[in-house]
């Protein structure tokens, strides 16, 4: 008998124990399901410790296969903190494809919606796209594509002692770029990128797109581009950041290769580190006020090494938040740029220099 409303297939109960080569799970609850399975909290029997186990459905065992080999490609980055959800181990139960996380909080979308969908300051919106840039920066040198980018796929490490810190989480169906062309997939609408809608060659940038529609539920508390219908969807695109240059239409429809896109102007993972809007340049001349000390003191806050501590359950206190009165217009202005160039569609004809 399944329990916690998972899936039957599963026939999860609480204090069923999961067996891997060198642990032991006991299952206390269940976390989230989906189409691909499910995620339970377990508590590891030699250590106490919670972990977050990932078991696939039977039906999409190749697909939890294919994450752990993204993950096992991850842990040949050797440049510091990553800002992914750290994986322990596989193993299999029952036959399902199983995998074990770190222990986080809850996601962003989650998180937005117990503050009934009020907005994120721009100082902690800055704060949680600077660490996103550095994941993506990391999948970008290790040619993996996550495709899934959206505030589900994002959490929160733990808002009671780490209030700002996040981690990118489900690569499920993370790709190497380069394999990019031999893949039909669809991202969900709100999040989709032009690229894939108007099926263009694809690569990492579709994960830049995907942060900016990120940034924006953020910024606005609601999705920017509306998830009826794609026709709709392209149309406030347009609408919101004009057509593509013809040589880009044409570009979609004939080229096969992801490279010959280098001068499509949507900014790289690391340009995008250093945009004044990440750097606080443009807040030079304010460097002594207080809105200005205490965004610079959240950035270096959360650039810290992490800790080792027990993450939290989901209780805790929210972000703390900035008056909005205080923010300088010249924040609104800066994140609006930066956005433009994280979701920009069209490319500059005069451009003749890769610029992503």
């Amino acid at each position: 008998m399944s329990v916690f409303g998972s899936k039957p297939e599963f026939n999860l109960q609480k204090n069923t124990v999961l067996v891997s080569k060198t642990n032991q799970f006991v299952v206390e609850d269940l976390m989230a399901r989906g189409g691909y399975g499910c995620v339970v909290k377990c508590r590891k029997v030699e250590t106490e410790e919670m972990v977050a186990v990932k078991l696939v459905k039977r039906s999409q065992y190749d697909s939890g296969v294919n994450e752990m080999k993204i993950f096992k490609t991850l842990r040949q980055f050797k440049g510091g903190n990553t800002n992914i959800v750290k994986f322990l181990e596989h193993f299999e139960h029952n036959n399902h494809f199983c995998l074990a996380f770190e222990m986080l909080d809850i996601n962003l979308y989650e998180y937005i919606r117990c503050r009934y969908f009020f907005p994120l300051d721009i100082n902690e919106i800055r704060v949680l796209a600077q660490q996103l840039l550095v994941a993506l920066k990391v999948l970008k040198e290790l040619r993996v594509t996550h495709r899934d980018i959206k505030c589900d796929n994002i959490m929160l490490v733990d808002r009671a002692s780490q209030p700002l810190r996040v981690k990118l989480i489900d690569f499920g169906l993370s790709t190497r770029t380069y394999s990019m062309r031999n893949y039909v997939f669809k991202q969900p609408l709100s999040y989709r990128s032009p690229d894939v809608i108007l099926d263009f060659p694809l690569d990492e940038a579709i994960d830049m797109w995907g942060l900016g529609c990120v940034l924006a539920f953020l910024y606005l508390g609601r999705h920017l581009f509306p998830s009826r219908a794609e026709y709709e969807t392209l149309s406030v695109m347009l609408k919101l950041l004009g057509k593509p240059h013809d040589t880009l239409l044409t570009f979609g429809l004939k080229s096969k290769d992801p490279l010959e896109k280098r001068d499509l102007l949507r900014i790289a993972p690391l340009k995008a580190l250093n945009h004044e809007f990440i750097t606080m340049a443009h807040l030079s001349a304010d460097s002594s006020s207080p809105y200005v000390i205490a965004s610079q003191t959240k950035m270096v806050k959360v650039e810290e090494e992490e800790p080792e501590v027990e993450n939290s359950t989901c209780a805790g206190p929210s972000l703390p938040q900035e008056s909005l009165d205080s923010t300088p217009h010249q924040e609104s202005k800066a994140l609006k740029e930066f956005w433009g160039k994280v979701q920009r569609v069209g490319r500059d004809k005069n451009t003749t220099t890769r610029t992503r």
